[in-house]
C-alpha cells in the first residue's frame, strides 16, 4: 500500500482533528487559504469526487457541527473494496453508548479497520483507545504505536469499570430507553413550533435546527437552568449525561417549549 499524506474531510461541517493536527474546513477555498501554507503536502478530498484515490479514510460518523447527518454507506464501502482504502472510524463522540449502539458504526453496516475511541471511555478520567482489525493487526507489533501516557492504572481501572457499566450493568440498555423518550419528546416540540426546522440525530445525541440562530435559545436556556451548545449557527445540540432520567429529559424539553412558545410569531415564519 502506497503511503500518502492527506486529510479527507466527511460532507458538510466541521470534521475531526486529523493528520498533520489539521482541522478540516467547511470550504475547499477556506481550507487553502488557512492552512495549506502550512501543511502543503496535504491533499484536501470532498465528497462530491469520492474517495477513489486515498488509502484510508475517517468519517466522523455523526458530524460534530450538525449532529445527526449520517454518512452515507453504500458507495464509500465500494470505494474501499476497489482501492484496499483502510476506513477508520472516529468513535470518540459517538461511540461507547452515546447513539444507543457500542459504536455507531454498526448502525451504518460498515466494518472498520481501525476504530478510535476516549471521552465517555474513562468517564471523565482522561484516556483513549485505537482498535484495529484483524487485518490492521497482522501489520503491527508490540511497540510500533508507542504513547507517554499508555498504561496509566487509574485510567484503564476507569475505562474497564465504565465498560463493565455499559456492558453489563444496564447501561446501554438504558440509554436506549431513555434516547427513544428523548426523540418522541423533541418531534413532538418540533411539530408544536414552526421556528423547528428538523430535529435528527441518534440516542442521547441530537441536534434541532432552527429557522433562526440559535445563540439567543442556548443563552434563554441556560438562564432556566439547561446547558445545551450552538454547534453550527442555527442548531441547537444536546448531549446529555447516559445517566440521565426519563423525568429530566421531560425538564429540559419543557424549558425549550417555553422558549420557543415565547419568541414572536413572525420568527417561526
Amino acid at each position: 500500500m502506497r503511503r500518502r499524506e492527506f486529510l479527507m474531510r466527511s460532507c458538510g461541517g466541521l470534521g475531526a482533528l486529523a493528520f498533520s493536527s489539521l482541522v478540516a474546513c467547511a470550504t475547499p477555498q477556506a481550507a487553502k487559504t488557512h492552512f495549506a501554507p502550512r501543511a502543503k503536502r496535504i491533499i484536501f478530498l470532498f465528497m462530491k469526487g469520492g474517495p477513489s484515490a486515498i488509502d484510508t479514510f475517517d468519517p466522523k460518523p455523526l458530524l460534530d457541527r450538525d449532529h445527526g447527518k449520517p454518512f452515507p454507506g453504500t458507495r464509500p464501502r465500494v470505494a474501499f473494496a476497489k482501492t484496499g482504502t483502510l476506513l477508520i472510524a472516529d468513535e470518540v463522540q459517538t461511540g461507547l453508548g452515546r447513539t444507543g449502539y457500542p459504536f455507531y458504526y454498526q448502525a451504518l453496516g460498515w466494518a472498520p479497520d481501525l476504530v478510535s475511541v476516549g471521552k465517555a471511555l474513562g468517564s471523565g478520567i482522561p484516556v483513549g483507545a485505537a482498535l484495529v482489525s484483524e487485518r490492521v493487526a497482522k501489520t503491527i507489533s508490540a511497540g510500533d504505536h508507542g504513547t507517554t501516557y499508555g498504561g496509566n492504572l487509574l485510567a484503564c481501572r476507569a475505562a474497564a469499570y465504565f465498560l463493565e457499566q455499559l456492558t453489563d450493568k444496564g447501561l446501554l440498555d438504558h440509554v436506549r430507553s431513555v434516547s427513544a423518550h428523548l426523540e418522541r419528546r423533541l418531534r413532538t416540540l418540533a411539530l408544536r413550533h414552526p421556528v423547528v426546522v428538523e430535529v435528527r440525530g441518534a440516542g442521547l445525541m441530537r441536534g434541532i435546527e432552527l429557522k433562526i440562530d440559535a445563540t439567543a435559545i442556548v443563552e434563554h436556556a441556560r438562564g432556566h437552568g439547561l446547558l445545551v451548545n450552538r454547534t453550527a449557527t442555527r442548531v441547537v445540540r444536546l448531549l446529555p449525561p447516559l445517566t440521565i432520567e426519563a423525568a429530566e429529559i421531560d425538564d429540559a424539553v419543557d424549558i425549550l417549549d417555553g422558549i420557543f412558545a415565547s419568541l414572536p410569531a413572525e420568527v417561526g415564519a
